[in-house]
């Protein structure tokens, strides 16, 4: 990624890149090129200083300025509960169903719960890049949703905790059993118990939940991992095609 420089330069690119997933009738080669672009401009201006973000951001209007301003919030709460790891993961990187195929999804789950589908693919998401992500966590959550065996037993009703169709409605009856759709934070921080993941979830699901299309963009987010070696883009097809070292952590 080049450095967030100069400023109105880099401005126009994010102000372009969110132009191109907004727009219905951009390609689905050009919207994943955006939100690659997006992806990598939030990352840099978030290891940018304070004052160079505040002058993208004021530079940047409308939907452009919200969008960036809670993907840095997000990112932000994100990597300080996530540490470096010592070593690559053991997983595989494939690609997500199709955003029509998770909307879908999402909104039946919803439809039967009450909780609402954004919050739905925020997780989905944040958890495992929308089940790009295939393999467990340190932890030992599995699934596109992250579950814990013991919390799948009593929330999968016999499903694959690796199936979508089946993983997505039971984080809907999980939440739904901690206070959704009443009171979200308390249902999301039951999901993880760290109020900067309950923050992040938030930041993601309002934007899904103004702009439904954002979700076009946030799809072709790449898996990007931090080890204690740097920082690392682990592709489609991952581990057989090689990760790619993006920078120094």
């Amino acid at each position: 990624m080049p450095p967030v420089r100069p400023v109105r330069v880099f401005a126009a690119q994010v102000a372009s890149a969110e132009s191109v997933i907004a727009a219905p009738g951009s390609t689905a080669g050009a919207v994943r090129a955006a939100g690659e672009f997006e992806q990598l401009a939030v990352r840099a201006l978030s290891e940018a200083r304070a004052g160079v973000r505040r002058r993208v951001l004021a530079r940047l209007s409308g939907r452009a300025h919200r969008i960036i301003a809670a993907d840095l919030a997000a990112a932000g709460g994100l990597r300080s509960i996530t540490p470096p790891q010592p070593s690559l993961p053991p997983w595989r990187i494939v690609d997500p169903l199709p955003a029509t195929q998770l909307m879908r999804i999402y909104r039946r789950a919803a439809r039967t719960t009450g909780v609402p589908w954004t919050y739905l693919a925020a997780i989905n998401f944040v958890e495992t890049k929308f089940g790009r992500i295939v393999g467990p966590s340190y932890a030992g959550a599995q699934g596109p949703m992250q579950f814990m065996p013991a919390t799948w037993a009593a929330y999968g009703r016999g499903g694959d905790v690796h199936d979508p169709r089946d993983a997505i409605p039971a984080a809907a009856r999980y939440l739904r059993a901690h206070g959704a759709p009443r009171d979200m934070t308390r249902a999301l921080y039951a999901y993880n118990h760290s109020t900067s993941y309950v923050n992040a979830v938030r930041s993601y699901a309002g934007v899904m939940r103004r702009w439904p299309r954002s979700i076009l963009g946030y799809r072709s987010w790449r898996v990007l991992y931090r080890a204690r070696s740097g920082v690392w883009v682990l592709p489609l097809g991952y581990p057989k095609a090689k990760a790619i070292r993006l920078s120094a952590d």
